[in-house]
């Protein structure tokens, strides 16, 4: 967590990363030892930026993200940057498997989607937006909806997507497009499978003139 004061050996790592604005002089870090404590710091102070890592004990990165977001005095437009020593695939698929380029319709002309839970609850309902992680005021999914309070983990059904959404999907951002489904009564299959990230550069190659 950074806010304006002095910065300490805690940032130094990320000087490889391009963060040098974080390291000047009138730079402060807070470092919290779990995802509860970072909760409870960020309802007592403001930062500029908060560095999450995903392996965090008592509370993970995502469900202390979830509960930071959700605090009154949290802006939306804090940038949250989640870190972790092992990408797991799991992780990967909770922070990025939805966004405008799965489904396009709703940012392209405003197109209305329900979403519901896969285990449905009519308890505890909020409104809420329901954004994707494109760096793009495009990037939603829903706006202003009435949904369930959902957990960290749980699954959210976009419904009446189907083909026509995946046709209109694209690789924009260097995200894989997502697999598509056919379901008759109570059995499924995989028409198509989730596609890799050796999916997107299969076929590129380097013209003659680029090589030493």
């Amino acid at each position: 967590m950074a806010n304006t004061h002095h910065v300490g050996d805690p940032l130094r790592p990320f000087l490889n990363l391009g963060f040098v604005d974080l390291l000047q002089p009138q730079r402060v870090v807070d470092v919290v030892e779990d995802g509860a404590l970072a909760v409870e710091a960020m309802k007592n102070q403001s930062y500029d930026m908060i560095f999450m890592d995903m392996r965090m004990p008592n509370m993970d990165g995502l469900e202390s993200t979830r509960k930071i977001r959700a605090l009154p005095n949290v802006p939306k437009s804090l940038p949250i940057v989640a870190l972790t020593a092992n990408a797991f695939d799991d992780d990967r698929n909770a922070c990025f498997d939805s966004g405008m380029n799965d489904l396009l319709r709703p940012s392209l002309y405003n197109a209305f989607h329900a979403i519901e839970p896969v285990v449905n609850s009519k308890e505890n309902l909020i409104v809420a937006d329901v954004v994707g992680p494109i760096c793009e005021s495009s990037d939603f999914l829903a706006v202003d909806r009435s949904i369930c309070d959902v957990e960290s983990g749980d699954l959210l059904a976009v419904m009446s997507a189907g083909a026509y959404g995946y046709v209109m999907s694209s690789n924009y951002c260097s995200r894989p497009r997502v697999a598509e489904v056919m379901v008759k009564d109570d059995r499924f299959h995989v028409i198509k499978a989730r596609e890799s990230y050796e999916d997107l550069v299969r076929g590129e190659s380097l013209p003659p003139f680029f090589e030493a």
